[in-house]
């Protein structure tokens, strides 16, 4: 009799404990893996957008990669990309001198029936921290991540209004500048979501992130609210794109959706 207990609970023994571990291990089901796509998007309060001096719509697209690292912890990648637009609302002079050694100013005033198009990739690194109770990739979140932004800043042949201060010539339109730049910078953001697996394959996720961009917030703080300090057309524009970019990422609402992959 005694032999038969012990053999009972061995062999109960063998058959729970790969049913333990698998319950232990993270993921949903056995999956680690979560793809999908979503969406940041909040009103232009302060435009202007792509194309447009009116308000109207931020809106990121984003391609999302998850891995279930710990029961309540998901690693975050994702590729993003935006399209908005940038203004330029104060006078920019450039100052030369001649071969007679007199100063010769140029006036340039940004004048055009469409705002300066800035396009945006972002490679964005965080983690999901999932609330006690709860098993990832399922319930409340907070998320902490590091945004990469790759933009490029593009305008037309004449958008600028140019007036020879030298030689009191009649103002022209024209462009001054390559009309492409190319900017690189940074955002660190933070949102509170909410997932819910639906059907035991697709998951949904929504929520709202809060965002900021240093180098805006730096030249905020500095008061550099207008270009006297900035000496070349290119730091002018890669201020207003900063700024620009600090209205984008300030706040968005989020959704999202995607399957369970392996």
């Amino acid at each position: 009799m005694r032999f038969k207990e012990i053999f009972s609970v061995c062999i109960s023994a063998i058959t729970l404990w790969p049913l333990s571990a698998l319950a232990q291990s993270p993921g949903y089901l056995g999956k680690h893996v979560t793809l999908g796509y979503s969406n940041n998007f909040f009103p232009a309060l302060i435009g202007p957008v792509a194309k447009s001096y009116n308000k109207g719509l931020n809106s990121t697209h984003g391609l999302n990669f998850e891995y279930t690292i710990k029961n309540r912890t998901n690693f975050c990648f994702s590729f993003q990309r935006f399209r908005t637009g940038v203004n330029i609302n104060h006078t920019f002079i450039q100052s030369k001198v001649d071969s007679f050694g007199n100063t010769r100013n140029t006036t340039y005033n940004f004048d055009s029936k469409e705002p300066l198009l800035l396009q945006t990739n972002g490679l964005c690194f965080g983690f999901k921290f999932f609330d006690p109770g709860v098993l990832a990739p399922v319930g409340k979140y907070r998320k902490f991540e590091l945004v990469l932004l790759f933009s490029k800043l593009t305008y037309g042949g004449k958008s600028f209004i140019i007036f020879d201060n030298y030689t009191n010539a009649n103002p022209i339109k024209g462009k001054i500048g390559t009309g492409e730049y190319k900017f690189n910078s940074f955002a660190l953001t933070y949102s509170l979501g909410r997932q819910r697996v639906l059907f035991d394959l697709l998951v949904l996720d929504y929520g709202i992130q809060f965002g900021v961009v240093p180098a805006a917030l730096v030249a905020t703080l500095n008061m550099e609210s207008d270009y006297s300090s900035l000496s070349t057309l290119e730091s002018v524009l890669r201020q207003e794109t900063n700024r620009r970019l600090f209205r984008y990422e300030t706040i968005n609402l989020h959704i999202g959706l995607g399957f369970l992959a392996f």
